[in-house]
């Protein structure tokens, strides 16, 4: 997935202004803000059980993007993998 161009995330000065806002919402957006890793045990515990690389952004350009996305990717095939899916059979 292209990072979506014109849009206040592919700019980098749309998301610096921006990304202390992304905190208060739905936790896939405030996991770019450093405050997402703050007092979340049961994310940071999450991640590091997981071995997903979540981490905050101080800038969000093209490659940071490109890099999420993957990471969005990972997420959802360590949900939606064959192996946890069995336990519902």
């Amino acid at each position: 997935m292209e990072p979506i161009e014109g849009t206040a995330l592919a700019t980098p000065a749309g998301f610096e202004n921006k990304v202390a806002q992304y905190a208060k919402q739905n936790f896939r957006a405030a996991s770019l803000h450093p405050s997402a890793y703050e007092h979340q045990p049961q994310f940071t515990s999450f991640i590091t059980r997981e071995g997903l690389p979540f981490e905050a952004y101080e800038h969000f350009g093209k490659a940071e993007q490109t890099e999420r996305n993957a990471l969005v990717l990972d997420v959802a095939n360590k949900i939606w993998s064959l192996s946890k899916l069995d336990v519902f059979r």
